[in-house]
């Protein structure tokens, strides 16, 4: 099926859909209205409900009314039409939404915006819980908010889970208040919590008489996919150095991560360790160094867990790095009170040489990886 990509604008990013895609209909049977939710929730309007309504799909040639189809009967023609919307967005012929840029922010001089403050953080993450939560996405946790199907209390049933999981003294309500006056460790809890109750609606119908959706099938998976991009989109526009880590050991959590390519190191470095104990000396590694509580003593230990993994594997850190620079890095391993705590070793240093360590570690065990990756691609 070919299809006109021209009307049609991203707001998800393209690998969020196709993550969420790839979760739909794993017997390849895709249902219409799984296909509208779809397309209303990744795109910057609800083209895909209006068009399919009246019995076409946007962008895609006349292929006959698919209105039919709307008494459940699986449609190959929602298949090929979402495996050819993925084609065109793994080719880059989907373009994500920009804004338009009208007259007067094209003639005046475009000041970069600021990044949020706690006090402007705190807000913008309550939005996207509580954008969420209109969609549907708590549902599955804490009931329907349709008048038709609603039972429990949805606020008591929230509170109850509050109080269960973050102790009776955490001050949160269901819906989150955007002005709520809380401290931002508290606001943290509410956003690792809810990254373990989120669960995407695949089905949605719409209730006429109350005016309201009812949500349903979920997808926890799918859920968390979208919350944790929605999330990390609100702390990058933030001074913020939190993310939300999508990868165990830490998986949902609020993690300190660097603004630039060193971000990617972790993932890279655990998906290429080699043994069960060398994944498992680099996952306590990560986990102890990044969690935003880490104390000197904990980021020590994370530097110890990774000069054990360099020890392991010293023959290849002096074929691939060099004897010179092998013996520099275990010599900064070795003389500082790091390793070895005795009385010739130097231990009056910042925390950032101790953070500097940590990195050169991580990206030194990178380089062997790829280095190995690359011996082991040209020998086959």
């Amino acid at each position: 099926m070919n299809i006109d990509f021209s009307d049609l604008r991203l707001v998800w990013p393209g690998g969020l859909v196709r993550q969420v895609a790839a979760r739909l209909a794993p017997d390849d049977d895709i249902e219409p209205s799984t296909l509208v939710w779809l397309m209303v929730e990744a795109f910057v309007d609800p083209r895909g409900f209006s068009a399919m309504r009246d019995g076409a799909l946007p962008g895609a040639p006349s292929t006959g009314s698919i209105i039919a189809l709307w008494d459940g009967t699986p449609s190959d023609v929602c298949r090929d039409y979402l495996a050819a919307l993925l084609a065109g967005i793994n080719a880059g012929a989907v373009k994500p939404y920009t804004p338009a840029r009208y007259y007067r922010r094209r003639t005046e001089a475009e000041a970069h915006p600021s990044a949020l403050r706690d006090e402007e953080l705190a807000p913008a993450l309550c939005k996207v819980i509580v954008d969420l939560d209109r969609r549907g996405y708590f549902d599955d946790a804490f009931g329907s908010s349709c008048s038709d199907t609603r039972g429990a209390d949805r606020a008591e049933v929230a509170r109850d889970i509050f109080v269960e999981h973050l102790g009776a003294d955490t001050p949160w309500q269901w819906p989150p208040a955007a002005d709520a006056d809380v401290d931002m460790e508290h606001l943290y809890d509410l956003v690792e919590l809810c990254y373990d109750m989120v669960a995407r609606p695949s089905i949605r119908n719409y209730h006429s008489f109350y005016e309201e959706w009812d949500y349903s099938d979920f997808d926890r998976p799918a859920g968390r996919f979208v919350y944790r991009w929605s999330v990390n989109a609100a702390l990058s526009s933030s001074q913020s150095s939190l993310r939300m880590s999508q990868d165990a050991p830490d998986e949902g959590q609020l993690v300190t991560t660097p603004n630039d390519p060193r971000a990617q190191l972790p993932d890279r470095v655990l998906a290429a360790s080699g043994t069960a104990k060398e994944r498992d000396r680099i996952e306590h590694a990560i986990t102890e160094f990044r969690d935003r509580h880490a104390t000197r003593e904990a980021k020590r230990d994370a530097v110890i867990a990774l000069g054990a993994v360099l020890e392991l594997r010293r023959t290849e850190v002096k074929d691939h790095l060099g004897s010179k620079d092998e013996g520099a890095l275990f010599e900064i391993l070795n003389n500082f009170d790091i390793r070895h705590l005795n009385r010739t070793a130097q231990g009056d240093y910042e925390d950032d040489f101790l953070e500097w360590v940590f990195w050169t570690c991580l990206a030194s065990l990178a380089f062997m990886n790829a280095r190995t990756g690359r011996q082991r691609f040209e020998e086959s």
